[in-house]
């Protein structure tokens, strides 16, 4: 599974994208590429777009990142419908932003964080 990081040029926004499958199998690798991640963020977004399919590791890497950066913003982005749901079924939409790919929509709208219930957004 790649893994793609990119620092943008102020140092306050850090990506990742995920390209293929994540399983348990590939947790350890995306743990190594958080731990790279510098303290001075201020945003730190996942790109799923790339994503084909993830297992139960990949949501407990996300927990163990918002965790880490208790501060920072954290935010999914291109999700799938499939994996907003479960993030919003567990809970965890409300530690992290979760953002549907542009194609998307979930039928009740309230599934997924919505921009109006941000704070400070990016």
């Amino acid at each position: 599974m790649p893994i793609r990081v990119m620092l943008c040029a102020d140092g306050s926004v850090y990506k990742i994208s995920i390209i293929g499958q994540f399983d348990v199998s590939h947790s350890t690798h995306f743990e190594d590429v958080l731990q790279e991640i510098p303290q001075s963020v201020d945003v730190i977004r996942i790109d799923l777009k790339d994503m084909m399919s993830s297992d139960a590791s990949f949501m407990s890497s996300v927990l163990l990142l918002r965790e880490k950066y208790p501060a920072v913003i954290i935010e999914l982005f291109n999700c799938s419908k499939s994996i907003a749901r479960r993030f919003a079924m567990a809970g965890i939409d409300r530690l992290i932003r979760v953002r549907l790919a542009a194609n998307d929509q979930l039928e009740n709208k309230h599934d997924v964080q919505n921009d109006e219930a941000d704070e400070g957004s990016v």
